[in-house]
């Protein structure tokens, strides 16, 4: 990526003038675009009706700079980010789905590479199953679930355009949970659900300011426990959504509290 940029300074407009971020900005964008399913044509197209110069310039140089890219790909390099478009090719040529059951599971949303496999699934297979985990309430836009709702109907949307029939949703309303006090805080979050009277006994929720300060309160507690009501470090469990996020915290300050802790890579 780096070499042809180099080689197409004197036919590019805005990323003429490279600078430090300018190779991290390129990569970033050819990556979007690529998920995207935009081709050089489309941006080039676009370029021309832009309503000022800078993202014509901007616009025209990405055409450029895909069409270099792809050309150089097809005769050199795999790139990865392609493999969905190239799996794509092949399901429509082969018919892979035909006579299949497909069933995409774990996903909230989806990219326009997978949209369109998601397509060819509709068209071929005998039955496409989809699970979301969501309300059902399509018209809420600003709820906990509005983009999951946005995802169902835009799957909705393609059975439509492809003629294929929609059987109602099979809505899971029984709670997965075993412990009450976790179903009782879920009905807080449902407006949909009666809050029961007594929510939970066994459960504090505390506010904190920063993932710093979370592990700082979590070691804290986990230390005071152990050493005041004869638990053990291993009865605990310290849980967060994304472990990078937390990465450069957890261990230092839960090994300045002494909590010895074991970090599931």
């Amino acid at each position: 990526l780096s070499k042809f940029l180099k080689s197409l300074k004197c036919e590019l407009k805005y990323f003429k003038t490279s600078t430090a971020n300018t190779f991290d900005t390129v990569n970033s964008v050819i990556t979007e675009i690529k998920h995207s399913c935009i081709n050089s044509e489309m941006l080039l197209e676009v370029s021309k009706k832009a309503p000022n110069t800078v993202l014509s310039d901007k616009l025209s140089d990405l055409a450029l700079i895909i069409s270099t890219y792809n050309a150089i790909c097809v005769n050199a390099y795999i790139d990865p980010i392609d493999d969905l478009t190239f799996a794509y090719r092949k399901i429509t040529d082969n018919n892979y789905f035909k006579g299949k059951t497909v069933i995409f599971d774990g996903f909230s949303s989806f990219s326009s590479q997978q949209y369109n496999i998601i397509s060819a699934a509709v068209c071929q297979a005998d039955r496409v199953i989809v699970s979301l985990c969501s309300d059902g309430k399509t018209d809420d836009q600003y709820g906990v679930f509005s983009n999951v709702n946005k995802t169902a109907l835009k799957l909705c949307s393609i059975a439509k355009n492809e003629n294929v029939r929609i059987t109602e949703p099979i809505v899971l309303t029984d709670s997965h949970f075993k412990n009450d006090s976790l179903s009782n805080i879920y009905c807080v979050f449902s407006p949909d659900r009666e809050v029961p009277d007594k929510i939970a006994e066994d459960i504090n929720i505390y506010a904190l300011s920063s993932k710093q300060e979370e592990c700082e309160f979590a070691a804290e507690y986990i230390h005071s426990k152990v050493r005041l009501n004869n638990l053990r470090y291993r009865d605990f469990v310290f849980i967060v959504r994304d472990k990078s996020d937390y990465s450069d915290f957890v261990k230092p300050i839960f090994e300045k509290h002494e909590v010895p802790i074991y970090i599931n890579e």
